[in-house]
């Protein structure tokens, strides 16, 4: 039972940090786009 609290503490660790770098991507194209177009 307690390895289970581990790992889902590890799979929504993970699950945020895909979060977190999809949000940076997604920020940092915008701003290349930005860039080059404004």
């Amino acid at each position: 039972m307690h390895n289970l609290v581990i790992l889902n503490k590890v799979i929504i660790l993970f699950l945020d940090l895909d979060f977190a770098y999809k949000t940076y991507i997604c920020f940092y194209s915008y701003k290349i786009l930005s860039i080059k177009f404004g």
